[in-house]
């Protein structure tokens, strides 16, 4: 493949250009789509599932339920975006993740466009397929969550401003505040906050570069800052807004004129402002993300750092201070949030990989007039992975017979020979072959691991095939006497997929009086056993379906349903073996399980 060295880039696509869009999307479909429903359901990705079934089959779209209970937790539009698909191919793991892995094949595309208008088509395929290949980044784009569209929001209007909201584009202007308007309504204003924070560092990024070249004089700095943001002010800009907030509104009422509840306003408040100023959850440490990019971006983690350094030391044309201005400016507002968690730096990842690709545009294509060593060595380094894994396989093979499958037999050595063979590529100067082929080899491995290797680790989730092969059962007990204990399982409600809501028990005292009944059905994890028993002294607690978690290192992974009998009515019933009735229980555990 002939990579281009791009001086200026010309503003109308070529059919090569298009060539490499229709490649990148392929490959991205590849990698995001296969396997979608081999994976069960897992924590907070049930919630969309069940929320979005709940709606589609009620048909009250405005009220998101799980079994039955309102539960506002995220804005109503990355739940609406599942109903077509469950409309036309119907409920299923897959149906539910289709969203998020379209969103993720539309910002891979949408990385290809960007790179290419800032530094040429070399960077933008590079950036983007960097991008496919990052392993976190696969991960959210086959689940079922807001996350990845709320990326996709934010790099979306980014797009949008970089290519006409600058110069007063009325369509450009109106179709950013109409995407700003959508994005509050997947993950909820976080997006135009980033957006917004990303303009004004930025803008003043250049301001201050402009004004350092002509002796810092204040006049200069004022005239430049209002020249900077005018477009803001602009009678365009102000009627393109102001159909965004119509936008907005529309969406933000809607909700409290079909429900009569104000909780959709309250969430948008309490999830966005609260939780940033005065945090109440999710309080990770200020360093958390400087660990999490790193994570995020493998198997490029070191070509970042590299890339980050090598940028830092080039000269900063306008494109290259935009690009350093983003990255700094959305790694700052996160981390400047009191409520920090890892996946939320998730829309950091398209700016880390834009610089990784323009640095390694100069390895690609012999620009030796940027310092490019410690991006060689940093590549040379990320070439060694595949080999590495395949090693690393052939160990899983032969020592841990569990995981034992023919096609680590067959990838394994594949991998040792395709990394050694990219390895001699880039010794012998063919960098572009050498890349290609790395790319090459981590998009199989990416392959591999979302269908093959998933359905390895699958395996050993009990939960899904415990609670199929228990429905029946549950079907068949009266739903007076059956309550769910130990917090929202939306994975659980899922698969049970009942006609009718599941009793939830929200406290220790609940959970005592239901204990009192003649005769009584207690869904629960495993992990919650020993606080039955002991809340629940006076019946005999019995378990009828036991499904243990095959993975120790997991607690409460296990499926468990619980009969309880009065001792009055079975005097002589023995106890489950399985659990110690003495053991020790964590009230301060149970209270926090019933808060998340």
């Amino acid at each position: 493949m002939k990579w281009s060295d791009d001086k200026k880039v010309p503003e109308k696509w070529s059919s090569q250009d298009w060539i490499y869009c229709a490649l990148l999307g392929v490959i991205a479909v590849i990698v995001f789509f296969p396997g979608l429903s081999i994976r069960s359901l897992w924590g907070s990705e049930g919630r969309w599932a069940v929320i979005a079934r709940e709606m589609f089959r009620s048909g009250n779209y405005f009220l998101p339920t799980i079994n039955g209970e309102v539960y506002f937790d995220k804005p109503l539009l990355s739940y609406w975006v599942i109903l077509p698909f469950y409309w036309a191919f119907g409920i299923t793991e897959w149906t539910a993740r289709v969203p998020t892995a379209l969103a993720a094949v539309t910002s891979v595309l949408l990385l290809f466009a960007m790179g290419r208008s800032l530094f040429g088509r070399t960077v933008g395929a590079a950036s983007a397929a960097m991008l496919v290949t990052s392993g976190m980044f696969v991960y959210w784009s086959r689940t079922a969550s807001a996350e990845m569209l709320n990326l996709l929001g934010i790099w979306s209007m980014l797009f949008v401003y970089r290519r006409g909201c600058r110069n007063g584009s009325f369509p450009h202007l109106l179709l950013f505040y109409l995407i700003g308007a959508l994005s509050c309504f997947c993950k909820g204003p976080v997006a135009v906050a980033v957006v917004a924070f990303v303009v004004a560092v930025s803008g003043l990024a250049d301001v201050v570069y402009a004004a350092a070249g002509s002796g810092l004089s204040w006049p200069f700095i004022w005239k430049a800052t209002k020249d900077q943001f005018a477009w803001l002010f602009s009678m365009p800009s102000i009627g393109a807004a102001a159909m965004g907030v119509c936008l907005f509104g529309l969406l933000l009422l809607s909700p409290i004129y079909f429900t009569g509840s104000w909780s959709s306003v309250s969430l948008m408040w309490m999830e966005n402002v609260v939780r940033f100023l005065r945090p109440y959850d999710h309080t990770d440490p200020p360093y958390t993300y400087v660990t999490n990019s790193l994570i995020f971006i493998a198997p490029w983690s070191l070509m970042a750092v590299a890339a980050v350094w090598t940028f830092c030391q080039g000269k900063k044309n306008e494109d290259r201070r935009w690009v350093l201005a983003t990255t700094s400016a959305i790694f700052a507002f996160f981390t400047l949030s009191g409520s920090r968690r890892g996946y939320y730096i998730l829309p950091l990842l398209p700016a880390l990989v834009l610089m990784t690709g323009e640095a390694l545009s100069d390895l690609i294509r012999g620009n030796r007039e940027k310092p490019f060593i410690p991006i060689r060595i940093a590549y040379a380094i990320t070439a060694v992975i595949p080999a590495l894994i395949g090693v690393t396989m052939g160990f899983v093979y032969f020592m841990l017979p569990e995981f034992r499958t023919a096609s680590l037999l067959v990838l394994g050595p594949l991998m040792v020979m395709g990394g050694s063979l990219t390895i001699w590529l880039l010794v012998k100067e063919y960098r572009a072959a050498s890349f290609i082929l790395l790319v090459t080899l981590l998009i199989i491995l990416e392959v591999w691991g979302v269908t093959r290797g998933m359905a390895l680790v699958e395996g050993r989730r009990p939960l899904k095939p415990s609670v199929l092969a228990s429905r029946r059962l549950v079907q068949s007990i009266k739903p007076a006497n059956l309550a769910i204990f130990g917090g929202s399982n939306a994975p659980l409600i899922y698969y049970l997929d009942l006609n009718q809501p599941i009793r939830a028990i929200r406290s220790p005292d609940e959970l005592h009086r239901f204990c009192d009944r003649p005769e009584s059905y207690i869904l629960t994890d495993e992990q919650f056993v020993p606080f039955v028993k002991n809340r629940c002294g006076g019946s005999n607690v019995i378990s009828i379906v036991a499904r243990e978690s095959m993975d120790t290192s997991v607690p409460g992974d296990g499926f468990i349903i619980l009969r309880l009998e009065r001792k009055t009515l079975v005097e002589n019933q023995p106890s489950d073996e399985n659990y110690d009735d003495e053991e020790e229980t964590d009230d301060d555990g149970i209270k926090q399980r019933f808060q998340d």
